[in-house]
């Protein structure tokens, strides 16, 4: 298939996954479970996609070591989540420049 075709369906999938939640839910959410559990999914998912990665396909995994120890210190004191991985990926690469 064409690449166009490959990403005009990716973002018909991405806008549907983006709109549907606002279409179910028209009204603000008022259950504390509901809002907490939202609030920790960007967490959960950002966890569920690198912590294999640093145990089973990094290539060196010092440098995934240092990546994860400044991620769990910078979202120990709740820096926000694109900071959190910037700086992991920063201390990654440094850990490579140096071993």
């Amino acid at each position: 298939m064409n690449t166009a075709v490959y990403i005009s369906i990716m973002a018909v999938v991405t806008y549907l996954i983006r709109s549907v939640p606002f279409m179910l839910f028209k009204e603000k959410l008022k259950s504390h479970f509901f809002i907490i559990f939202f609030d920790y999914i960007p967490y959960a998912v950002l966890g569920a996609m690198t912590i294999p990665w640093i145990f089973d396909y990094g290539k060196n995994p010092i440098c995934a070591l240092f990546a994860l120890i400044c991620a769990v210190i910078l979202a120990f004191f709740n820096r926000p989540l694109i900071t959190v991985a910037i700086l992991s990926c920063a201390a990654a690469f440094a850990a490579g420049l140096v071993f």
